[in-house]
């Protein structure tokens, strides 16, 4: 009876389905981009194998995965005008659950000794993506509002500003520095230490905003997505090049980041084609929203099992089993962060609610 009660409260909430694909599957590329950075930057591949292309493509397709994720919350969030400081505690407590479950399992593989330093240090560390998540999730009322009051002319023209002033912008930057071999960090638009490969609350914000303005004129009927999916196929030949020219060449600053005018493009491309359908399949739409709800989970502890596995055996082996080695162990890792995921929920989880619930909401005028 429970069940079939959870699982109408799931058809009756008005959610975009497509969207939670989206989110399954930027998730599953950070996976994915993990994989290919365990294997490092120039690394040497086996002679006779295709390796380094296919980790090219795999990088042209999954590495909107973070933008991917914050453009899907500006879309989602974009009506909301409440500060609700109870989501943030409760993304801090989940981050610190997840690092302490973290550390116990490093005690018992061995991988770590047990110390008072050690438990408080991972007690206190904290993904920079939680952190800059919880700061542009505050301050999503004010944008909304900002966004809501001005006209579609000008938000098109503030979205373009922005487009240019944080991601154009620090290209140019970049590409500068590396052909004249001059550092330019200081001009950059993101930060005093350079691009920062786009680890950066104003590419988080910058992305909120693209969203949230999708959002806000998705109401024109009639826009082709034909565009858009070449749009998107731009993107994902132009990343490959660039991950295969970064590779060989080692360039610093790296040419990729989240910054990059291809990753973000590619983000806005993916969001306006998967809100052009819908899916209406009941028992899949139940199977897409529970694996949406542990994306944070897999963020946060997909590295670990990464780490078990001999990702550089594969790198080294044939193409073919490579591949599905990646495939296979990045679907097997997801499934695992979201059993984790659902353990948290009902334990951990029902216990930061029942401390959080009475923390009010404030609504923003």
């Amino acid at each position: 009876m429970a069940l079939k009660e959870g699982l109408l409260k799931y058809m009756s909430e008005n959610r975009f389905t497509s969207l939670d694909l989206l989110k399954i599957l930027s998730m599953l590329g950070v996976i994915i981009l993990h994989y290919v950075g365990f294997i490092g930057h120039g690394a040497k591949f086996a002679e006779g194998t295709n390796n380094i292309y296919v980790c090219s493509v795999l990088v042209g397709l999954f590495t909107y995965a973070t933008d991917t994720f914050m453009i899907v919350s500006g879309y989602l969030l974009a009506q909301r005008k409440k500060i609700c400081v109870a989501k943030a505690i409760e993304l801090l407590f989940l981050n610190l659950i997840i690092r302490l479950l973290i550390y116990f399992f490093d005690l018992i593989t061995n991988k770590a000794s047990f110390s008072v330093n050690g438990l408080i240090r991972n007690a206190c560390g904290i993904s920079y993506f939680i952190i800059l998540y919880i700061v542009v999730y505050l301050l999503s009322p004010y944008i909304n509002i900002m966004l809501n009051r001005i006209s579609c002319k000008s938000r098109r023209i503030l979205v373009s500003l922005c487009v240019f002033l944080f991601s154009i912008y620090p290209m140019i930057m970049t590409v500068s520095q590396i052909l004249t071999g001059i550092n330019l960090s200081e001009w950059s638009s993101l930060g005093k230490f350079g691009n920062q490969d786009g680890y950066s609350i104003t590419v988080f914000i910058l992305m909120y905003i693209i969203g949230a303005a999708v959002r806000l004129d998705s109401k024109k009927k009639g826009e082709s997505v034909i565009r858009y999916i070449v749009g998107l196929i731009i993107c994902v030949i132009a990343n490959s090049f660039i991950f295969l020219i970064q590779n060989r060449y080692q360039f610093a600053p790296s040419l990729s980041g989240y910054y990059n005018p291809f990753t973000v493009m590619g983000s806005l491309c993916l969001l306006k084609i998967f809100t052009s359908f819908k899916i209406n399949i009941r028992w899949l739409k139940i199977v897409l929203q529970w694996f949406s709800e542990g994306t944070l989970v897999v963020l946060l502890a997909s590295g670990t099992f990464l780490e078990m596995l001999d990702v550089e055996k594969y790198a080294q082996g044939r193409s073919v089993m490579f591949f599905l080695h990646i495939l296979i162990s990045s679907c097997l890792i997801y499934v695992f962060c979201i059993i984790i995921w659902f353990i948290y929920k009902n334990t951990f989880g029902r216990f930061i609610n029942f401390v959080i619930k009475k923390i009010p909401s404030v609504t923003v005028s």
